[in-house]
Parts: C-alpha cells; structure tokens; sequence
C-alpha cells in the first residue's frame, strides 16, 4: 500500500511540475491595450511636437486590414522632418500572428524602398534599420534610431512580460 501511494504522490509531483512548466509557455500579457504600450512608448521617445496617431486608412490600405486584429495604433512624429513611426497591432487569434507579421514586414521593406525623401538625410538610418517584432499577439513596427528602438523595446517588454 504505501508502494502506491509514493507511486501515486510522484505522479501528483511530475504532473504538477509539467503544467507549471507548460503554463510559462506564454511569456506575454495579452490584455495590454495597444494605445497604452504606444503612450508609454511616445512618452519615453521625446521628439519635438510630440507623436500623432494616424488614421484608420493606413491601417486599411497599408495593413489590409485583417479582421484578426482587433486592437492597433501606428504613431508618427508630427514634425514632417522627423521619421519616427511605430505601430502596434493586437492579433486575436495566435495562429494569424505570423500571417500580420508578414503583412506588416512587406509594409517596413515597401516602405524601406519607396520612403519619401522629403525627410532629412539623418532620418535615413531610421528607414533604413525599420524593424518587425513579436510580443506573444502583439506585433510591432518600428522606424526608430537604435537607440531610440532599444528604448521601445524594453518598454514594451516591460509592460507585456508576465
């Protein structure tokens, strides 16, 4: 009897340890609104004028608007000299995650080929360097110094690790 119940509390032991192990599976919050982690951004990135959130146009023609995004927001810096841009979007579903990185990775290489060049000559590093990244459901777009990146991505790290 006492055979079975050490057999019995090991198996109790490894399963408890397996679904501790799986449940940190996923690294990410995924209740973080979008216009949250991009105010934190914005207001860790200062730039003169301030950032403005773009309209949902750009979101319909330059993103294709997928109806597996439910959150998103794409911010830029309201001086035209000035090349920050940063977008956030949130995907419902997990296995549409890559399907929107895709997406947002043929804007950045578009964009990174076809920039307006009315932006000052400084500002081309940040085209040049325009980045796509995932954080769990979170995919994000960034036209940033790498300084500036660096900085953007510890606070969205910040704010999306559980």
């Amino acid at each position: 009897m006492k055979k079975y119940i050490k057999v019995i509390c090991s198996c109790f032991v490894l399963l408890s340890v397996m679904l501790s192990i799986f449940s940190c599976g996923n690294k990410y919050k995924d209740d973080v609104k979008s216009e949250t982690i991009a105010n934190a951004v914005a207001e860790k990135l200062s730039v003169e004028g301030g950032y403005t959130v773009s309209d949902s146009d750009s979101f319909k023609y330059d993103f294709k608007e997928p109806s597996y995004v439910d959150d998103y927001i794409i911010m830029f810096a309201k001086s035209g000299t000035n090349m920050n841009r940063f977008g956030i979007f949130h995907v419902n579903d997990k296995k549409s995650v890559d399907d929107m990185k895709e997406i947002v990775t043929e804007y950045v290489e578009k964009y990174k080929t076809n920039f307006n060049y009315d932006y000052l000559p400084l500002e081309n590093p940040k085209i040049e360097g325009g980045t796509v990244k995932t954080y769990g459901n979170y995919v994000v777009f960034m036209f940033l110094t790498d300084s500036d990146q660096t900085t953007a991505e510890n606070q969205i790290s910040e704010l999306l690790n559980k």
